[in-house]
């Protein structure tokens, strides 16, 4: 068994590049996860897009999902 090392994004691209990561890996729309970091859409389209970061308020979540998205990744490729 391996360990992945999971980190808070530093940079708006890494934001963005991680949320793709999440909806591709959960099966999530943009919508979904503006409602799971109670953000407007718009702001999270853009964070999505890596032209902005998430609110410091949902590094809790996002680190959440992350993990939960890196389980589910590395549980399909086992299968």
């Amino acid at each position: 068994m391996s360990t992945i090392i999971l980190m808070e994004p530093r940079r708006a691209a890494d934001c963005g590049q991680q949320l793709k990561f999440i909806a591709e890996a959960l099966n999530l729309r943009q919508i979904d996860l503006a409602h799971v970091y109670q953000i407007d859409r718009q702001d999270l389209g853009k964070a999505y897009h890596g032209q902005k970061m998430i609110p410091a308020r949902c590094v809790h979540a996002h680190m959440l999902l992350l993990e939960l998205a890196h389980r589910r990744v590395t549980s399909q490729e086992v299968a």
